[in-house]
């Protein structure tokens, strides 16, 4: 019996000792996830459709309107800083060649053709990051260039400038590569030029577009 009650003892006794070295250990945690960290420079391409409005005033003829719309697509780059748990800041420059053209038949100058072959970007850009997600405002200089062609003035082309705004999200599918979806408004105000064909002119152009675009970036 003596035995029996030493055995229990010791066992009793190798319990509490087990237990109280648990208690010394404390509570086990699991150790928090990673914030992703946007700084860096990146590369990629984008994809998506654009549609402008142009307004034309001609010499000689009058108001006219003409609208369209069709692919785009090019490259960007830029670079983000990181600069608080939430807020990201960065530059971003982009160029992309188009495939949109409008024509119109007009009671003027007859046939109307616009076309957008391309538009480039220097932007600023503001972010409020969800760890692997952003939203982002961006905002800076656009430049495009557009060809009219009609009957009655020949084929004007001209680059023009302006400024652009845009919103956009992104999203990093892993810590290389990020997913982008963004829509952007491009204000090239009203330009003058003057024309040959026929006796020389003048036209006041101006010109909006909408780009809705997605991107595939690489960061590094």
């Amino acid at each position: 019996m003596l035995k029996r009650i030493a055995l229990a003892a010791v066992a009793v006794a190798g319990i509490s000792a087990g237990v109280q070295a648990a208690d010394m250990k404390g509570p086990v945690y699991k150790a928090a996830p990673a914030v992703f960290n946007w700084n860096g420079f990146y590369v990629g391409g984008h994809i998506g459709g654009v549609w402008f409005n142009g307004d034309y005033v001609v010499s000689a003829v009058g108001p006219e309107s003409i609208s369209g719309s069709g692919f785009i697509g090019g490259l960007l780059a830029g670079y983000n800083k990181h600069f608080s748990p939430n807020w990201v800041i960065g530059i971003e420059v982009d160029g992309a060649w188009s495939g949109a053209d409008a024509t119109y038949i007009s009671g003027g100058p007859g046939t109307l053709r616009t076309d957008l072959d391309w538009n480039a970007h220097v932007r600023a850009r503001l972010g409020y990051a969800m760890n692997r997600s952003m939203l982002f405002i961006a905002g800076g200089l656009a430049v495009a260039r557009f060809e009219q062609f009609a009957p009655a003035f020949g084929t004007v082309s001209n680059t023009v400038t302006g400024y652009s705004l845009g919103v956009g999200f992104d999203h990093a599918f892993t810590p290389r590569v990020i997913g982008r979806i963004e829509y952007l408004y491009d204000d090239y105000g009203t330009k003058l030029y003057n024309y040959v064909p026929l006796g020389g002119g003048t036209i006041n152009s101006s010109y909006t577009t909408s780009t809705v675009r997605g991107a595939l970036i690489w960061r590094w």
